[in-house]
């Protein structure tokens, strides 16, 4: 059975995301964050992280995934891998 593809026209200009549920996603994984790296991070600084990663992709024309990729690069950020945003993390340091 050969697999059907729909044509780009069909998808072109929706979300697949509704933004209350993109919400509440990113509010679920900060939460996540608060819960791994509050013990060393103030909640204020890794809202920010989140918040930071979130601006990458406020214009992404299919927002199903944009939950995960800002939890995985805000989680980098504050676990001092790559600086996806920015550097967050110079106030736990300095």
């Amino acid at each position: 059975m050969a697999c059907r593809v729909l044509p780009p026209s069909i998808w072109s200009g929706k979300k697949l995301m509704a933004m209350s549920d993109l919400d509440t996603a990113l509010r679920t994984h900060t939460d996540r964050l608060i819960a791994e790296f509050g013990s060393t991070l103030p909640p204020e600084q890794i809202e920010r992280a989140v918040q930071e990663s979130a601006a990458r992709y406020k214009d992404a024309r299919v927002t199903a995934f944009v939950p995960i990729f800002v939890y995985r690069d805000a989680r980098s950020i504050l676990s001092g891998g790559h600086e996806a945003a920015g550097d967050v993390t110079e106030d736990a340091h300095g």
